[in-house]
């Protein structure tokens, strides 16, 4: 990868993911990386997709299953020399390459129906966001939650896999067993804006003083 010859972007990633990302260390840690991602091929060559399938879920198109399921064998197979042909190559996984190859036809014929993509600045995101209603209203704090807390509370919310060093702080304004809400002030406008994250590997817990957001 040409970027880990960036030191920036070294540097972005080691903060986002907690660990090194040095060209020796990242050599290191392939052997095993590659022996778990050839049991995963393994998973799909045999088991979903195994009775031939066009798409995860039996679908006429690809769904969402899809998405979730495709993107790293995707990303890796386009990626030259992230995948030994001796251990990845087509022979062994036929099934998988044939999903692979299916879902980027229909990933290039989306494109070309899609509506124009609009760019847009950071300063102009922001805009957008902080001029925007929201778009439900608020909700509940789960009664039954066993962290016990209320709405209102001053609370932080970070992710648990990767990016925790970054942390999110407001008042609590939703709590269910899904999703995590937290409302905090734009510094542009000093608008309320809503941080909306899931359950699944993200913790969240009370602290004191309120916080501030990134926008």
């Amino acid at each position: 990868m040409p970027l880990l010859n960036d030191p920036k972007w070294v540097k972005d990633r080691e903060d986002y993911m907690g660990r090194s990302w040095a060209k020796e260390d990242m050599g290191k840690g392939r052997p095993e990386a590659l022996a778990h991602l050839r049991e995963a091929f393994e998973l799909l060559e045999s088991t979903l997709l195994a009775d031939g399938r066009q798409w995860i879920l039996r679908t006429e198109q690809p769904s969402l299953a899809d998405i979730e399921a495709i993107w790293p064998f995707h990303w890796l197979s386009g990626m030259e020399g992230a995948l030994p042909p001796s251990l990845f190559g087509k022979d062994n996984f036929p099934k998988v390459y044939t999903w692979i190859d299916r879902f980027s036809a229909a990933l290039k014929a989306a494109r070309k129906s899609a509506p124009k993509v609009i760019t847009l600045k950071g300063a102009e995101a922001i805009q957008y966001i902080t001029q925007a209603e929201f778009a439900e209203p608020d909700g509940e704090v789960d009664s039954q939650d066993p962290l016990a807390l209320k709405k209102g509370q001053d609370v932080e919310s970070w992710p648990i896999d990767s990016g925790f060093n970054h942390r999110d702080r407001g008042q609590l304004v939703a709590l269910t067993r899904q999703e995590i809400v937290l409302k905090t002030q734009a510094k542009v406008g000093h608008r309320d804006v809503h941080i909306h994250h899931p359950r699944t590997n993200f913790r969240i817990r009370a602290v004191s003083g309120g916080g501030e957001s990134k926008l």
